[in-house]
């Protein structure tokens, strides 16, 4: 992988849910104002009950842009439903010989998980859907990342405790993290460092998937468990009882951080999936350093 040039191809593709055509064209005219080409996948506007395309067009137009030696990115559109049903048709052989950044969150999840197991890094990052509703910033991030290829973000924060934690990074959304177990495609592997975070969920749905993860031995192969933002969380008329903290350290015996900036919050930075992150905690600030070569 490496960092992108001014004049490169970005391809904006659809995986999952279909996206208004107002909803993008701001993003677009801000991606060609900092010197970048936009390729539109086929499938880019259609609609299909929620999707955009049924299954096949939507695998279709993706492996068309998964090798298309043209394009530096894939910037997936939206997130919503639909990644996994047509995660299976895709081919990755070429790619894996000239791989490109792939950008995305939420839905996406799949594919990061995928790449991570054929050892290809990805960003996971804000995706245009939301343009102009979250921080302009969110998407500098990634910029950051594709121009540059590092970052490092700090964050203020309160904190009564310091720590210093270093490895692969791998995860995303909860539900789909979960929904990606015993998917014979991808294999993890150990000692990473297993990121979460999730939207409008019951607190007993996050304790209920802990478990199903636990049952799996997803704990006890990572070396940690980093938690991003767990957006609009609700709660049943007697409460549960554990925050979504309390849920994972009772579960495991690994170490617990909470306060990423990944997730669906306003603030959505990036970060490079699948290889090394470092996370320094004082008492004042948050620390998070990714860098490739």
């Amino acid at each position: 992988m490496y960092w992108i040039k001014k004049g490169e191809i970005i391809g904006l593709a659809a995986t999952a849910r279909f996206i208004e055509p107002q909803n993008l064209s701001y993003f677009i005219n801000w991606l060609e104002n900092k010197g970048l080409k936009i390729k539109p996948a086929k499938n880019l506007l259609t609609k299909f009950h929620q999707f955009a395309g049924n299954d096949n067009f939507r695998a279709e137009c993706f492996q068309e842009f998964l090798e298309d030696d043209d394009l530096s990115a894939i910037w997936i559109v939206r997130g919503g439903y639909g990644t996994s049903r047509i995660l299976n048709q895709l081919d990755w052989s070429k790619f894996q010989k000239n791989p490109k950044w792939i950008i995305g969150f939420s839905d996406i999840t799949l594919l990061h998980l995928q790449l991570a197991s054929l050892g290809i890094p990805s960003i996971h990052g804000e995706m245009p859907s939301r343009f102009g509703t979250v921080p302009i910033e969110n998407y500098e991030k990634v910029l950051q990342i594709l121009f540059n290829g590092n970052y490092h973000y700090q964050l203020p924060i309160n904190s009564s405790d310091e720590t210093k934690i270093l490895g692969k990074i791998i995860g995303g959304n909860m539900s789909l993290f979960c929904h990606s177990i015993g998917n014979p495609k991808i294999n993890l592997g150990e000692n990473y460092l297993l990121f979460l975070e999730d939207l409008e969920e019951y607190y007993y749905h996050i304790d209920r998937m802990s478990i199903q993860m636990a049952n799996h031995g997803i704990f006890n192969k990572c070396n940690g468990v980093l938690l991003g933002s767990f957006t609009d969380m609700k709660d049943n008329e007697i409460p549960f009882g554990l925050s979504i903290k309390e849920i994972f350290e009772e579960i495991t015996n690994k170490p617990v951080y909470e306060g990423l900036p990944f997730g669906h919050s306003l603030q959505n930075f990036a970060f490079i999936h699948g290889v090394n992150i470092q996370i320094e905690k004082s008492k004042n600030y948050l620390n998070i350093i990714q860098k490739i070569l």
